[in-house]
């Protein structure tokens, strides 16, 4: 936006609008980034309701979840949480 010159723009949203902008736009980051953490492969899936045809294909493939990558991610996302809550705050 800053290239168009468009900022002033922005000002014209309401404060809900931009806060359900970003909601949706982090359920839709971590709806396609779950297949990742569970280690589960999926076919390409193309169309509308994506988010909805993600969720089933991951409830339906739960079973063949990569321990190995659970464990992967479990342990990053706490380390993550470790370094913002208490490191960042050291410093």
């Amino acid at each position: 936006m800053f290239a168009l010159r468009l900022g002033a723009a922005t000002n014209l949203l309401s404060d809900m609008l931009v806060s359900a902008f970003t909601c949706g736009s982090a359920f839709q980051i971590v709806v396609t980034q779950i297949k990742d953490l569970l280690g589960i492969t999926m076919p390409k899936i193309k169309g509308n309701f994506l988010t909805i045809k993600i969720l089933k294909v991951i409830f339906e493939e739960i079973g063949q979840t990569n321990y190995a990558a659970v464990i992967i991610s479990a342990i990053t996302i706490v380390v993550l949480i470790f370094n913002n809550e208490f490191l960042k705050v050291c410093t």
